[in-house]
């Protein structure tokens, strides 16, 4: 059993560090007592017990009946479904988000937090968009990009992109989250993590359909549009955040 993917697994259902090594070790051996667990965990009983009441709560485990404190494990299967129900909450979640994002950018504006557009429409201005923006990006912050594809590179030099680009956003210290599309051959997905690149990839779900790529950093959104070739520069805290907010909902499910 890969306990490391198990934990992260049952991260995802928002169970705490302990409740997750208890289920995991009743996996091994439903027959544990508080007190093995005690040993196992190196906490107290108090807070194996509140462990406990996560798991029951949620269904991974219950009592055997109501005059013992036998504990009996539910199978592991209850988990994949926990996680479907959940992966269709965020899924319904999205798609009320993207219902009102309109009327909520709509009153945004209306108040007066008009924000800093700039439209660069062709290749040209493309490019030199791309190139010179990691001169905005603060040293050691980070930057998020949504749905990259082998479409965005070649509009650029990918060779200069992998090597030049990435190289200066290394040296800014600059972290980078990816979601791409399967179709993407340019990235390395059989190692998704590379802390020397300061990266990380993730694939978008079949669940979640593809559509523009835009990157976030800072205040501030660049929509990319491969087909034309224009990029929309837009400099504002509210709806940079709102952007950011879309990617983790959707990052959370990758």
């Amino acid at each position: 059993m890969n306990k490391i993917q198990l934990a992260k697994t049952l991260s995802a259902l928002e169970l705490s560090k302990i409740a997750i090594q208890i289920y995991t070790a009743l996996l091994n051996d439903s027959g544990l007592s508080i007190s093995d667990m005690c040993t196992q965990t190196g906490v107290y009983r108090r807070k194996i017990y509140e462990a406990i009441e996560e798991l029951k709560e949620i269904g991974l485990i219950e009592r055997e009946n109501d005059y013992t404190r036998n504990l009996v494990i539910k199978s592991p299967s209850v988990v994949h479904i926990l996680l479907k129900n959940k992966q269709y909450e965020i899924n319904k979640s999205i798609q009320n988000y993207e219902e009102i994002l309109p009327g909520l950018l709509t009153g945004f504006y209306e108040q007066g937090n008009n924000p800093t557009i700039r439209v660069f429409d062709n290749t040209n201005k493309f490019i030199f968009l791309f190139v010179t923006i990691l001169d905005e990006i603060e040293s050691g912050s980070d930057m998020i990009s949504y749905n990259e594809s082998d479409d965005l590179y070649e509009l650029l030099d990918h060779n200069y992109f992998f090597n030049i680009w990435v190289s200066k956003r290394i040296k800014k210290q600059i972290r980078n989250r990816i979601l791409t599309n399967k179709r993407n051959s340019k990235v390395p997905l059989e190692h998704p993590v590379d802390e020397n690149q300061l990266r990380e990839f993730k694939t978008l779900p079949s669940s979640v359909k593809e559509g523009g790529c835009y990157w976030v950093f800072n205040t501030k959104v660049i929509l990319w549009d491969t087909t034309s070739p224009k990029a929309v520069y837009i400099e504002n805290k509210v709806f940079a955040d709102l952007m950011r907010n879309q990617f983790e909902l959707i990052w959370e499910q990758s």
